[in-house]
């Protein structure tokens, strides 16, 4: 088991995490959904995740993730915000 320290979604073994969920939600689901640019995920309101994917679902699935792991690890959902960018 790997162990990951990190203090916020911003630091650097935040960073990390965020990276470890991104290619898992890339290996499990793939690229779905509309083609979408600029979406991100916001932390307090600071830029602590772009899209990993075109597509809107992918990239949803992701930024709702984060959200999920860094709950569980006892941050305030609502200090998360997803931007959706625009649809293409």
């Amino acid at each position: 088991m790997v162990t990951i320290f990190y203090k916020n979604p911003i630091t650097e073994g935040g960073q990390n995490y965020i990276y470890a969920i991104g290619e898992a939600i890339v290996e499990q689901h793939g690229d779905k959904g509309s083609c979408v640019m600029g979406m991100k995920l916001l932390w307090k309101g600071m830029t602590c995740a772009y899209q990993i994917a075109q597509g809107s679902l992918t990239n949803e699935y992701f930024f709702n993730a984060v959200i999920d792991g860094f709950e569980e690890r006892g941050f305030d959902r609502n200090d998360f915000t997803i931007d959706f960018g625009k649809l293409d």
